[in-house]
């Protein structure tokens, strides 16, 4: 059964490392893998986030510390003082403390606000399901503009928006219920920081939708693609960072770093990848009811 808990953080490493490497793969040719191939990479890890919808939450908590605890063991680095044991739960605040009697701070408070606050649980499985359903969404969105799938194209988009608006928004609401006490955050900085994150994210979809609602399409596809990367970013290079750099940071230092920087670096690559592939300077072309695609560059994914 132990070897088994081993499974996780070794196959969520070892995807990581490949999403990585495909990922720069075709941001360095400046072209656009198939959906399917970008489906590949987004799904799996949604449906093993919305493994708080299937299991119960004590195992899905300790399946998120399992997979930092290695890494954080072996390299423990500056974090070295803020490895600390699980405080006194019925259930061990990881899968792997049969070996790692120690985890970093800031898991340990995910696991014990998880499991001790009836309230929470509930509005992460809300947001995650949220932005989950847009993470999923998004490549389908870009085919579909490929494509010239307009309509299918705009019945996405809003289901996109809300999903967006309301999955990030109940993650800062848990940020300020939740994290204004706990140290291992940066306490009242941690708000600010989901805040930060919340605003861009938003703040993107939002310029989105007003842009379409002009009829400015050009700036309209820059926004969704800032806001895309932005998500990605905050959810995906959030786990990488806090995967490979908390040997450089204590507890605090590095949720807050992972925080404030993850969704400006998703939204700068997937900027820049949308711009060196010509998806910016292209003109969209208006593609009328009976026609079932039309001419478009190839887009880009990370």
């Amino acid at each position: 059964m132990h070897a088994l808990w081993y499974a996780l953080p070794v196959t969520i490493i070892g995807v990581v490392v490949l999403f990585i490497v495909v990922g720069l793969r075709y941001l360095y040719k400046g072209t656009n893998p198939p959906l399917w191939l970008q489906c590949t990479c987004i799904v799996p890890f949604m449906l093993f986030s919305l493994r708080y919808w299937y299991l119960p939450i004590e195992i899905a908590a300790g399946m998120f510390s399992g997979i930092y605890d290695p890494v954080h063991n072996l390299f423990p680095g500056l974090a070295e003082k803020d490895l600390i044991p699980c405080t006194a739960n019925a259930s061990p605040c990881s899968v792997l403390s049969f070996d790692y009697p120690k985890h970093v701070a800031w898991t340990i408070g995910l696991f014990d606000g998880y499991t001790r606050q009836a309230w929470l649980p509930q509005v992460l499985k809300a947001h995650i399901l949220c932005n989950a359903i847009a993470l999923c969404l998004f490549p389908w969105q870009l085919w579909l503009m490929q494509h010239g799938k307009m309509q299918r194209h705009r019945v996405i988009g809003r289901i996109i928006g809300l999903s967006v608006v309301l999955g990030t928004s109940l993650g800062w609401f848990m940020s300020i219920r939740a994290h204004s006490d706990i140290q291992a955050y940066g306490g009242v900085l941690s708000i600010v920081a989901f805040g930060i994150m919340w605003a861009s994210i938003v703040g993107s979809a939002t310029l989105g939708y007003i842009y379409i609602k002009k009829k400015d399409i050009e700036n309209h596809k820059k926004w969704m693609i800032r806001c895309f990367g932005a998500l990605f970013g905050s959810f995906f290079f959030w786990r990488i960072e806090a995967l490979v750099l908390q040997w450089v940071f204590s507890s605090a230092n590095g949720w807050l770093f992972y925080t404030v920087n993850t969704w400006l670096l998703g939204m700068l690559l997937f900027d820049y990848a949308a711009r060196k592939s010509g998806f910016y300077a292209a003109k969209t072309l208006q593609v009328a009811p009976h026609q079932s695609a039309c001419h478009y560059p190839k887009l880009f994914s990370l």
